[in-house]
């Protein structure tokens, strides 16, 4: 994240006008969608399972919150 974390959550935000289609933005949102789609899944009303493995799949092993037997499994099924 060589631009940071904060300019990340900034392009990923500007949304407004023709800017959703650039370049930034789509990197932005890239390189966010962990979260966003964590806080998306949460709103939707998703098992809290459900929910932290969107947040935490690109975490290492080590940080997880949830089960470390779930999370190989569920990290092998990515195929990420």
């Amino acid at each position: 994240m060589a631009v940071g974390r904060a300019r990340l959550l900034r392009w990923a935000g500007d949304l407004s006008g023709t800017d959703h289609a650039s370049l930034r933005a789509r990197v932005g949102l890239y390189l966010t969608h962990d979260r966003l789609g964590a806080e998306l899944l949460d709103r939707a009303g998703s098992e809290a399972l459900t929910v932290s493995w969107a947040a935490e799949h690109h975490l290492s092993p080590d940080l997880w919150t949830i089960d470390a037997t779930v999370g190989a499994a569920l990290k092998a099924a990515d195929g990420d």
